[in-house]
């Protein structure tokens, strides 16, 4: 198979360097449910959750089917 995509190049060449300073874990609130949900600060998540472990809530990059802007720089990348 031909991966046509696979330049040979990091993908951080692409989106910048990955930095644990960037990666944020936050609470969900209580009140959470649905399968999407937009907090206050416009930033949108998306629910998880396999069986037997409780839900996480994981940032959408771009939410523009949920009629939200792109994610920023202040959302956490993970809700739990």
């Amino acid at each position: 198979m031909i991966n046509r995509f696979d330049t040979g190049q990091d993908i951080s060449d692409f989106i910048g360097p990955s930095s644990g300073d960037n990666i944020k874990i936050s609470a969900a609130p209580a009140n959470a449910y649905g399968q999407h949900m937009t907090l206050a600060n416009g930033c949108s998540y998306s629910r998880a959750q396999a069986p037997g472990y409780a839900p996480t809530w994981h940032l959408i990059l771009n939410p523009h089917h949920l009629g939200q802007p792109n994610a920023h720089k202040g959302c956490a990348a993970m809700l739990s």
